[in-house]
């Protein structure tokens, strides 16, 4: 987000991946990952909830994106309830759109700690600019 030239405050830690949703995922088992630049390949960890933090978001931004974990915990609970539950029907109303930010949040936080990779080959965590607004500018 430093690209906005509006951060404020520290660089605070972040959770990759929200601390609310680690804890819906596992439930009353552990929470691993694997595929990471920092694991061999094939091999899986299992962390502590909050293990997968990185200091990559302004104390400002860290609090504007908040709502974004909190439609995220409300998606995944709701997920775990329709397919735990007994008669398989349910509903839920949830923003497509806040997820998707959800979700972009969480993949710029991996790319930009160092925790996303291409075939155990860490990228960069920079984005590239969009090819069709750059030939429409």
């Amino acid at each position: 987000m430093k690209e906005l030239n509006s951060c404020v405050g520290p660089i605070s830690g972040e959770h990759l991946i929200s601390e609310s949703v680690i804890e819906i995922l596992k439930g009353d088992g552990g929470f691993s990952i694997s595929d990471v630049p920092w694991l061999a390949i094939g091999q899986e960890k299992i962390l502590p909830v909050r293990a997968l933090r990185a200091n990559c978001l302004c104390s400002k931004h860290n609090s504007a994106l908040s709502p974004l974990d909190d439609a995220a915990r409300y998606f995944f609970l709701s997920l775990k309830n329709f397919l735990e539950s007994d008669s398989g029907v349910g509903h839920a109303l949830v923003s497509g759109h806040d997820i998707e930010r959800w979700l972009l949040k969480t993949a710029k936080a991996m790319a930009v700690s160092g925790n996303l990779a291409k075939d155990n080959h860490k990228l960069s965590g920079a984005f590239a600019h969009d090819q069709a607004s750059d030939r429409d500018a």
